[in-house]
């Protein structure tokens, strides 16, 4: 099984780049065997190609949901096609679902696709996350590493 955790983000944004930072960390570590890491920034081409013929896709991203900094959301992607108008993955400006439509048929979309969205404290011009992000990043990367153990 092909599994493909995808950062999205940017890092000089503070807590906007959290998914970057969780992809540093999972490369560091000994991850089960089909399973890829991959640093997309915001780009959404990046996006699509490192999901391309995997069986599964988790992007890790920040995500406004009016919760407390740190808050850690899981959505698949028939819950995304009914929030989509609530959900906006910041990938040039345009939408998941965007992104999704544009690539099928150009490439192979995995049949489950996983976004872990993180709470952001501050998305300001620095690099580095928040104080409340670096107390909650171990949680974070270990809801990532419970996802990857969820096999399709």
């Amino acid at each position: 099984m092909k599994i493909a955790v995808i950062g999205v983000g940017n890092i000089l944004l503070m807590d906007e780049g959290i998914g970057i930072h969780v992809i540093e960390e999972l490369k560091s570590m000994d991850l089960p065997e089909g399973v890829e890491v991959f640093d997309c920034d915001t780009d959404p081409f990046l996006v699509l190609e490192s999901m391309d013929g995997v069986d599964k896709a988790i992007i890790v991203d920040a995500y406004k949901g009016n919760s407390e900094p740190g808050t850690i959301h899981r959505f698949e992607i028939d819950e995304l096609e009914c929030k989509e108008r609530e959900f906006d993955l910041s990938l040039h400006n345009m939408t998941f679902m965007d992104v999704l439509r544009m690539g099928k048929g150009i490439f192979e979309i995995p049949k489950e696709i996983v976004v872990i969205g993180v709470e952001p404290a501050k998305i300001d011009a620095g690099i580095g996350l928040s104080e409340e992000l670096r107390g909650k990043f171990q949680d974070i990367v270990r809801v990532v590493m419970d996802e990857i153990s969820r096999r399709v």
